[in-house]
């Protein structure tokens, strides 16, 4: 039995405003990084550290994100991990993982036109304790 699971979750603050392009059919296309907060030890010392996770989403989706979220904002993110490869101009080669949204909650204080992607107005959740 081969069992397929592929599923990521998280929750985090945009680096800067998202970036919207449109395909030539003109589907949209919406890609941010979110920056989550961890700490490790460092000698004797707990050090605060910043992982980056670029996300991407697309259509109807992607054009309410790029016109919803800006840099600081505060999200909760469903969505599938996948790994991209490509050559530069040079030929060098580059890799980076990236999580194709499914859902995208908006977090923390928002205008009350702001919904997520369900429905569900997303003004109630507060995420204040990221420490950036």
């Amino acid at each position: 039995m081969n069992v397929d699971f592929n599923e990521w979750v998280g929750t985090g603050k945009l680096g800067k405003d998202p970036e919207i392009r449109h395909t030539n059919s003109g589907s949209a296309i919406c890609t941010f990084s979110i920056a989550i907060g961890f700490q490790f030890k460092k000698q004797d010392k707990w050090v605060d550290g910043v992982d980056w996770i670029n996300i991407v989403c697309f259509g109807k989706q992607a054009e309410a994100h790029a016109k919803y979220l800006s840099k600081g904002s505060s999200v909760g993110i469903t969505g599938k991990l996948t790994h991209q490869t490509w050559k530069d101009g040079e030929g060098k080669k580059h890799s980076k993982h990236v999580v194709t949204a499914h859902k995208v909650k908006y977090l923390g204080d928002v205008n009350k036109s702001r919904e997520d992607t369900s429905g569900e107005n997303t003004g109630e959740d507060k995420l204040d304790d990221m420490p950036f």
